[in-house]
């Protein structure tokens, strides 16, 4: 029997359950080092995470960051 340890949440969502700092986070996403839908063991997001925390202005960025891609691959492509 072995133990495994689950494995650590994405640094996306450990920045969120940090702090509030909205700028690393949207570098990292911007720079593609994360990417918004990643989920932490519960199935939890960023955003699922930054709400919780009652942070509207990290829920608006995450909510305007994935509006930019979809708008992105719709008109322009992957």
């Amino acid at each position: 029997m072995t133990d495994s340890a689950p494995a650590p949440p994405p640094e996306l969502i450990q920045l969120v359950t940090m702090g509030d700092d909205v700028t690393s986070i949207r570098n990292l996403l911007l720079k593609g080092e994360a990417k918004v839908d990643d989920t932490d063991s519960s199935g939890m997001t960023a955003l699922h995470h930054a709400a919780y925390k009652g942070n509207a202005d990290l829920c608006k960025m995450l909510i305007d960051h994935v509006s930019i891609i979809g708008f992105v691959i719709q008109n322009i492509g992957s």
